[in-house]
């Protein structure tokens, strides 16, 4: 077991107080945050201005609170017309942008939809029962009943409810996270690698394994300047009883485990024809094996504590079957099937699980994939596809798109416009996605013999052995981003 301590900067503990000093990353989370709060405000304050207007054009409200607060303090100075609606929809939106700054200072506490209801009462009752009245801006009471101090409250309440969502949303994670316990499966490469520097990014306690020593020489080297400590050990998730063990060994280490996330994978790239029984079942121990044995291990003392989540990284391909990719998606649909069961039964003990079921991901993944078949075509059309700027997604944003549905406690996630698109045709235009995906399966690569099963070779393989052109070029292309993968 390595127990890999970074030497760059490392997360604030979870007691530090909220307005303590900051280091430079604090300081840039907190501009962050006020930017985050200010871009909330504008958006609520200036939906509110634009109704008013609205119920002003159509004779449901008089002259707008705002508006007509313009107009008194500039006097004689102030436009008229449409400028004067301008006027008081830039002043209104200012000062909701300098309210929703304030706001994203308050305490994580502070910020949540409680806090938010008050925060609106709060900013009404100054105007409305004290700045306004005394100078002499508040709109009479017997004008109009939208324009009423006791009616407007409403809208502030709707306003601090806002802020309160929109914190809530971009800033979970960073609240949710922070000191947990995270064991990440599969974490020495790839999409793994990446959430794990998103966790440590988030202040969480990282745990990750895998059967490479190498590789978890290289992820500790990686991992180093995001802070943290990080705890890697040397780990075959297709056994059980490994599984296990390092489900202790994590435990008694960092604490108890919050957060799993199986994310072990292979991917194997064939046609029909080129498979045997033996594919499959190295498939389903790899990807569906590995997850159930890692999630089964960490369960019980979850269920004891009654809290702490699962989160399934599955893949499009386990929503609907992608030709010359059967074992894969085979074993992906498998742990799409467990997830939702176990989520039906784990919801009682208080625990989340959260399925994920990504695209194509940027990760270099193509290197290690294997190939049957005629390998070199097989190649070229999948590593292309896995890096095509509109198909595929960077791994780095799609780990943070993980971490944040975790906080958020969200249950199933997907990500591409392609995946989105093939699952919907998949769930509600089934005929055309067969016929779609039908017709992809005539243009991909045949099988050399129908009847002779080939061997298994691994994209690096066949790059540094093949005189394809292609080829060249895509190992020219895509060696920079496999390198800072991990691959």
């Amino acid at each position: 077991m390595l127990f890999l301590s970074g030497g760059g900067r490392r997360p604030a503990a979870a007691n530090v107080p909220w307005n303590a000093a900051c280091r430079p990353p604090c300081m840039k989370r907190l501009v962050l945050r006020w930017l985050s709060g200010a871009a909330a405000g504008v958006a609520a304050t200036a939906a509110m201005s634009l109704l008013m207007l609205g119920a002003k054009k159509l004779g449901a409200l008089g002259e707008p609170p705002p508006r007509r607060i313009v107009r008194r303090l500039l006097g004689p100075r102030a436009p008229r017309g449409a400028s004067l609606d301008v006027a008081a929809l830039a002043a209104h939106v200012a000062f909701g942008a300098g309210m929703g700054a304030l706001f994203a200072t308050l305490p994580p506490r502070a910020r949540s939809q409680g806090g938010g209801l008050l925060f609106g009462a709060g900013v009404w009752a100054v105007n409305y029962a004290g700045v306004l009245p005394k100078a002499g801006l508040m709109p009479p009471a017997g004008r109009d009943r939208v324009g009423r101090p006791s009616s407007m409250i409403a809208a502030h309440l709707v306003y601090g409810a806002a802020l309160a969502a929109s914190h809530r949303r971009l800033w979970t994670e960073a609240d949710a996270l922070r000191g947990k316990v995270v064991l990440v499966a599969g974490g020495t490469r790839g999409l793994g690698r990446c959430l794990a520097r998103a966790l440590l990014e988030a202040g969480a306690k990282v745990a990750i394994c895998g059967r490479s020593p190498q590789s978890l020489e290289q992820t500790r080297d990686f991992l180093r300047p995001f802070g943290a400590p990080v705890l890697a050990d040397i780990c075959d998730l297709r056994q059980p009883e490994q599984a296990r063990l390092f489900v202790q060994r994590v435990e008694s280490e960092l604490g108890p485990i919050h957060v799993v996330i199986a994310n072990a994978a292979t991917i194997e790239v064939a046609p029909i024809e080129s498979l045997t029984p033996e594919d499959f079942q190295s498939a389903m121990k790899e990807i569906f094996g590995s997850a159930v044995n890692v999630t089964l291990a960490a369960l019980p003392a979850m269920q004891a504590r009654g809290e702490g989540t699962v989160a399934v990284i599955s893949s499009v391909g386990g929503r609907l079957g992608v030709p010359h990719l059967a074992p894969y998606s085979a074993a992906k649909f498998a742990q799409v099937g467990f997830a939702e069961a176990l989520q039906a039964e784990v919801s009682k003990d208080g625990l989340r699980v959260v399925t994920v079921a990504p695209g194509l991901m940027r990760t270099g993944s193509h290197l290690h994939a294997t190939y049957k078949g005629d390998a070199e075509r097989e190649l070229a059309w999948f590593g292309a596809s896995a890096v095509a700027p509109l198909l595929s997604i960077d791994a780095d944003v799609a780990a943070r798109k993980i971490v944040r549905a975790i906080a958020h406690g969200d249950r199933f996630l997907t990500f591409t416009p392609a995946a989105r698109v093939g699952i919907w045709l998949h769930d509600h235009a089934p005929e055309l996605w067969s016929l779609l995906f039908s017709t992809i399966g005539r243009v991909l690569p045949s099988a050399p013999s129908r009847r002779s099963p080939s061997r298994s070779l691994e994209g690096g393989v066949i790059f540094a052995n093949s005189g394809s052109w292609f080829l060249d070029r895509l190992r020219r292309w895509t060696a920079p981003l496999a390198a800072a993968h991990g691959q």
